[in-house]
């Protein structure tokens, strides 16, 4: 196509971009969403945007915050919303539907306001990025603090057990790490210096160093798994193959599509059943419409029962970052079923919820910051993804796929929630990263070897 004709186009679609955004935020500030009725429009636009997801996919632009966040939140949040009567056996109110969609429609906005494609449904064939990487150039470092890491994380499980096998797997987490805060910063180390191999092995293209990175992996989806995690599972495994995808791009089948929904469903069903107590078909049945219908259940909840004098104004975002001070293991999901529940205080000591990300946004600052929040979302993870194509090195690769991963699994927990966790990946991706960029001699070690 004509630069020109590429260029009015991009501007055109600008423009409808900017009209759909004010359209929307005057929606919400009027307060319209408690009055028209907008469900079937909401319909529509996640139609669309599952088709378009599905394109990406066969793309193999799994790696995309269009595909990421998107996906997430129709998964997470929306359809549990459509199959609400279907779960609940009532239906969910009109202005919640309408309240979701905002905030569904406000990420797919600010993401694609960032973008500027002309293409936005291309289908130009994956190509392999070239000439842009390099290998690590203190290898001996990198893989020694692997070396540490992995003999930190096996002296946790030798101190505090396997809180998969045990029978209250939430409070066996907290007795793992409790008194373990230094083993425990190696331990969420362990993925950043996984991405850092992978990354490694693409660039080297070497066999050898992809059955390293593979293995290393490997023992780190174990670890994960056997300490009770099921989101950060889903989490690293989604940045392992993405970060894969964006450097050695390739195009996928929709029959891996089905595969791929299929494995992560049954995941999360099979574990979490499990974690219940029970893996029968009964078991698996009500674990799914939990998986399903949680969010909605909980966001009509806080819409409900929150009380509007005690909005956060934006306190809540960091309230867990008390977590980085020694001592300190539980965080504000903890202390929100007391604004919640009425028997709060009959519930378990270390029950908590998990408002989700619309949630978490509600009891912030009122309904209209749905659609502030998912907007500014959409467009600070939209910036960081288009400033990393533009120079894919390793510290900005990583950082973007562990920030799109952790606001994937935000859409469930809320922000805050995940906050803590993203400090300490970002801090070691600071280190590994001067490690990976810059050569440190061991001249003693090497004249030995020599």
């Amino acid at each position: 196509m004509h630069k020109d004709t590429c260029i009015e186009i991009r501007f055109f679609k600008l423009y409808i971009l900017f009209f759909l955004v004010c359209l929307t935020g005057m929606y919400t500030h009027l307060h319209l969403y408690e009055k028209l009725n907008l469900q079937f429009f909401w319909y529509i636009i996640y139609l669309a945007s599952f088709i378009l997801i599905i394109l990406k996919f066969k793309q193999g632009l799994l790696f995309e915050p269009l595909f990421l966040l998107p996906s997430s939140y129709l998964f997470l949040i929306v359809f549990g919303t459509i199959f609400y009567h279907m779960i609940k056996g009532r239906t969910y109110n009109y202005d919640l539907l309408n309240l979701v969609g905002i905030g569904y429609l406000s990420l797919i906005l600010g993401i694609l306001l960032t973008q500027n494609y002309c293409y936005i449904f291309g289908t130009k064939k994956a190509k392999e990025i070239r000439g842009v990487y390099h290998q690590i150039r203190s290898r001996f470092v990198v893989n020694g603090f692997i070396l540490i890491s992995l003999c930190a994380t096996v002296l946790l499980f030798v101190k505090g057990g396997i809180p998969l096998l045990s029978k209250n797997i939430n409070e066996a987490k907290l007795k793992f790490f409790s008194g373990s805060g230094y083993l425990n910063v190696f331990f969420m180390g362990l993925t950043v210096f996984s991405l850092a191999m992978l990354y490694d092995a693409c660039v080297t293209n070497t066999k050898k160093r992809f059955y390293y990175s593979n293995l290393l992996a490997i023992i780190i989806v174990i670890f994960l798994m056997i300490t009770g995690y099921r989101a950060k599972t889903l989490i690293f495994i989604g940045e392992y193959i993405s970060l894969f995808l964006f450097i050695k791009r390739r195009t996928l089948s929709f029959r891996w599509f089905i595969i791929f929904c299929f494995i992560i469903i049954s995941f999360i069903v099979v574990i979490g059943a499990y974690r219940r107590g029970s893996i029968d078909a009964t078991s698996i049945i009500t674990e799914t419409g939990i998986a399903v219908a949680a969010r909605p259940a909980m966001f009509e909840m806080i819409t409900r029962n929150f009380n509007e004098s005690k909005y956060f104004y934006g306190t809540r975002y960091f309230y867990d970052l008390k977590k980085l001070l020694p001592g300190s293991q539980t965080g504000a999901n903890i202390d929100l079923k007391y604004e919640i529940f009425s028997n709060a205080d009959k519930m378990p000591e270390l029950a908590g919820v998990t408002p989700s990300i619309i949630g978490e946004a509600y009891m912030n600052f009122g309904p209209t910051s749905i659609f502030w929040i998912m907007f500014i979302l959409g467009v600070f993870i939209g910036l960081v993804y288009k400033h990393m194509k533009r120079k894919p090195s390793f510290m900005l690769c990583i950082f973007y796929f562990t920030l799109v991963f952790g606001m994937t699994g935000a859409v469930q927990s809320g922000v805050g929630t995940v906050m803590v966790h993203l400090i300490y990946k970002w801090i070691w991706i600071l280190i590994i990263g001067f490690f990976y960029e810059k050569r440190v001699y061991f001249n003693s070690i090497e004249d030995k070897i020599l």
